[in-house]
C-alpha cells in the first residue's frame, strides 16, 4: 500500500485507518468483553464492515473523492452487506439449537426460527429493491435483467431452506446464498 504510486499520500493514511478499524472489527466479533457475534449484533456488524466499509473505501481508493457520489456508495455498500449477511443468516438458521444452548445470541435464536427463514427471505428483497432504486435511473428496466435472476435463485434457496429447516442439509445452502 505504501509504494503504490497511484494511491496520494492521503488515501493511504485513510485506508490504514481503516485497516486497523476493521482489525478491531475482526477481534470484536467474536472476542472481547462484549462479541458482537454473540450478541445480536453479528448481522449488522458484517452489513457495516463487508457490506458499506469494503464498497465505500474500495470506492475511495479508486476515486479519491466521494462527495457527489456518497449516498450512491453507501447504498450499494448497505446492498452488498445484505447479500453478504444472507450467509451469516444461513449459518446462524442451521446452528440455533446449539447456539441456543452454548449462549450465543443472535438475532435467530432470539426471535425464533420462523423469524430467521423470513429474515433471510426479505434480505433478498430489501437488497434488490436497494439495487433497483440506485440504478433505475442510469439502466431503466435493464436493471431488472440483474436483479429478477438474483432474486429467483434467492427465492429457491429460500425455499430449500424453508423445506430442510435444520441439520447438515441446511450446509449446502451456505454455498447457494
Amino acid at each position: 500500500l505504501m509504494t503504490l504510486p497511484f494511491i496520494s499520500q492521503q488515501a493511504r493514511m485513510v485506508m490504514i485507518i481503516v485497516g486497523i478499524a476493521c482489525s478491531l472489527f475482526a477481534y470484536c466479533y467474536t472476542s472481547g468483553p462484549f462479541p458482537l457475534s454473540y450478541n445480536a449484533l453479528g448481522d449488522v456488524s458484517v452489513i457495516l464492515f463487508f457490506g458499506i466499509t469494503a464498497v465505500t473505501f474500495t470506492c475511495y481508493v479508486q476515486c479519491e473523492s466521494m462527495v457527489d457520489s456518497l449516498p450512491f456508495v453507501l447504498w450499494i455498500g448497505t446492498a452488498t452487506g445484505i447479500v453478504i449477511n444472507a450467509l451469516l443468516l444461513v449459518n446462524n438458521y442451521r446452528d440455533r439449537d446449539q447456539d441456543q444452548i452454548s449462549g450465543k445470541r443472535p438475532l435467530i435464536t432470539i426471535f425464533g426460527e420462523p423469524f430467521g427463514r423470513y429474515m433471510y427471505l426479505a434480505s433478498g428483497f430489501v437488497a434488490a429493491t436497494i439495487i433497483i432504486a440506485c440504478f433505475w435511473q442510469m439502466m431503466g428496466a435493464k436493471v431488472m435483467l440483474l436483479v429478477c435472476p438474483y432474486l429467483l435463485l434467492h427465492c429457491l434457496t429460500w425455499h430449500k431452506l424453508s423445506k430442510i429447516r435444520q441439520g447438515k442439509g441446511l450446509n449446502i445452502l451456505i454455498a447457494q446464498s
